[in-house]
């Protein structure tokens, strides 16, 4: 305070005359009160009555000072009682909502690795079983339509080269007797035409047989009688 008065030029009052007050409201107060009282004593006929109104002053403000040094005394108390209760409440509560989340997080997550891992086995399980039961499947249908086909193939080519080896011999066959029947029928038929072409050609009539068995034609044409 010295100092602030020395920095505007101004003396400063004795140490005994600078009082500290507990906040603005009574700083207020006992400025009005201390002016008065100043007042006063600059005036001795009112000493008497400046006594009375400093005493009556001093104890108002004595009494202010009292109650804000107890309302700060309880407020700073009753503060510290209600931060450490808050404190100590939050601290619990914190701890229980941080347990139940914790536990609600923990169960979460169990829950979801559960059904992760259960999704996971489950469709392992589902592929393994669902690719051996289409192995086997297609193994058999695989088999089953090798042998159907296997089975149509060997009956077509059967068929084909039956009728290939039957129409080939019966084709030979025909074609032997066909020749055979050809060479008969030629050969009788060519035989009964010299037969008839030279029947037509002779005349029996003129002919006769000589004792030796010749045929030969009229003695006229032997020459002889």
């Amino acid at each position: 305070v010295r100092r602030l008065y020395i920095a505007a030029g101004l003396a400063p009052p004795s140490p005994s005359r600078i009082v500290f007050a507990p906040s603005p409201f009574v700083t207020r107060f006992a400025a009005g009160f201390a002016a008065w009282i100043w007042y006063r004593r600059r005036h001795p006929a009112t000493r008497a009555a400046t006594n009375a109104d400093t005493n009556a002053a001093t104890n108002a403000a004595t009494n202010a000072a009292t109650n804000a040094a107890t309302f700060d005394a309880t407020r700073a108390a009753t503060d510290a009682a209600t931060r450490a209760a808050t404190d100590a409440a939050t601290d619990a509560a914190t701890r229980t909502a941080t347990f139940d989340a914790t536990d609600a997080a923990t169960r979460a997550a169990t829950r979801a690795a559960t059904d992760a891992a259960t999704r996971a086995a489950t469709r392992a399980a589902t592929d393994a079983a669902t690719r051996a039961a289409t192995f086997d499947a297609t193994r058999t249908a695989t088999f089953d339509a090798t042998r159907a086909a296997t089975d149509a193939a060997t009956d077509a080519a059967t068929r084909d080269a039956t009728n290939a080896a039957t129409n080939a011999a019966t084709f030979d066959a025909t074609d032997a007797a066909t020749r055979a029947a050809t060479r008969t029928a030629t050969f009788d038929a060519t035989r009964a035409a010299m037969d008839a072409a030279t029947h037509a050609a002779m005349d029996y009539s003129n002919w006769w047989v000589m004792p030796g068995g010749i045929p030969t034609t009229a003695a006229a044409d032997l020459g002889i009688g």
